[in-house]
């Protein structure tokens, strides 16, 4: 067991010495992991585009399926779909506007700054 604690903190300390050797810092090492993260932020989107699409198409398909047969289908799930996918297609917009409310005029989360779909003015 001691042998094991010894080896993992002696690969720690050369994980530390290697960084040390290059002259990176902290903050040299947080830009590095932003700029890996940078398209996640884009994907996202995307994938809220996507996914609030497919379900909007689904909410029109259980809204005719209500229409053709209304003891068997709930109202409740054709309005609950559509929310969502409504939700998910304006989550670029609500993601700006809730940067700016939060963090002020200028969000900025792993380099994303958001999309500005709506058309609202910068300030």
């Amino acid at each position: 067991m001691i042998y094991r604690l010894i080896i993992v903190f002696s690969n720690i300390s050369f994980a530390f010495a290697q960084t040390e050797s290059q002259g990176l810092t902290i903050g040299d090492m947080a830009n590095n992991l932003i700029s890996i993260l940078n398209p996640t932020g884009s994907i996202i989107i995307g994938g809220a585009y996507l996914a609030g699409l497919v379900i909007f198409i689904s909410a029109v398909f259980k809204f005719k399926q209500y229409k053709d047969n209304s003891t068997q289908i709930p109202i409740g799930t054709a309005f609950a779909l559509f929310a969502l996918s409504v939700a998910l297609i304006f989550l670029p917009g609500l993601y700006t506007m809730t940067g700016q409310t939060l963090f002020g005029s200028e969000p900025d989360s792993f380099g994303y700054k958001g999309s500005n779909i709506f058309g609202f003015p910068d300030n």
